[in-house]
Formats: structure tokens, sequence, C-alpha cells
């Protein structure tokens, strides 16, 4: 299973997504983070609805490996095609495919299998619903972590 933190987000939504230490806090706590990339004046930042958090280069050197990177703009998708980081353009396709070749599922979208279902708990999914997939992407990643790695039947799925 993978465990994938939204914007940084591992127990809940909170007004530091997508902010670099935010995101690589998360990752330092074993997690992979999805971001939200845009970019300005040929610089990339980080930011839901706008570029809100400049980037250093030392943020994408030391993190790379663990980044799902939706870009934002155009000119953020050949920035991070050209560096070769992972990432993914969506609006509200049904899924996209990243450019590793995961799906990515968009949110509020039924569980599959096959891919990374975002956003479970928008849908009230229980562990036991996603258990199966190849991984999540959710603003309470640590919670599904923990109940997922629980053995079935112990009552907690």
């Amino acid at each position: 299973m993978i465990y994938i933190a939204h914007r940084g987000n591992i127990t809940g939504k909170t007004k530091h997504e997508n902010a670099p230490g935010y995101v690589s806090d998360a990752i330092s706590l074993g997690f992979y983070s999805e971001i939200d990339v845009w970019m300005r004046r040929g610089k990339p930042y980080l930011g839901h609805d706008a570029p809100t958090y400049k980037t250093s280069d030392s943020f994408w050197s030391k993190n790379w490996v663990h980044l799902w990177c939706h870009a934002k703009d155009l000119e953020a998708l050949a920035w991070l095609e050209s560096q070769g980081f992972h990432h993914f353009w969506h609006n509200e396709d049904v899924v996209t495919i990243t450019s590793r070749g995961c799906w990515w599922y968009y949110p509020s979208k039924e569980v599959r299998e096959r891919g990374i279902n975002v956003l479970p708990e928008e849908n009230r999914l229980s562990a036991a619903k996603v258990r199966g997939c190849e991984g999540i992407c959710s603003d309470v990643v640590a919670m599904y972590k923990d109940l997922l790695e629980k053995p079935i039947g112990d009552g907690h799925a």
C-alpha cells in the first residue's frame, strides 16, 4: 500500500497545505506527498489555488523521490517533465495516468484495486473498503495507515 499525504496533510486539513516545510515534515514521517506545482518567472511554487510558496533547490533535491506532483499550469507540467519528477495533470477526469504509469483517480470516484484512490474520506470509506487498492492519497493518511496495517479480523477495519 502506498500512503500519500494530500498536500502534506496527515491528520487533517490545515492552513499549511503545500508549504515546503510542512510537506517535508510529512515525508520525514514516512509518507509520500502530493503537491500542487505552479511556475512563475521560471521558478517552481507550491499552492492549491495559486502559486503561494516559493521553493528552493534543496526542497526538490531532498524530497524528489517522495513527491507526487500535480502540475497546475502548462509551464509546471513541462518543468516537472524536464526534471524527471513523478507528475500528472488532471482536472475532473475520472482517472489520469501519472508520468510513471500509475492510475490516479479523481476524488470521490469509486474505489478501484488498480491505482491511487484520492480522498477516500470524502466518501466515508472504511479501511476495509480501500484495503485492496494500490494506494491512497488522503488528508488523514495517518489514520488510514494505522487502520490498514492492522491484521484483518481484529475488529478495527
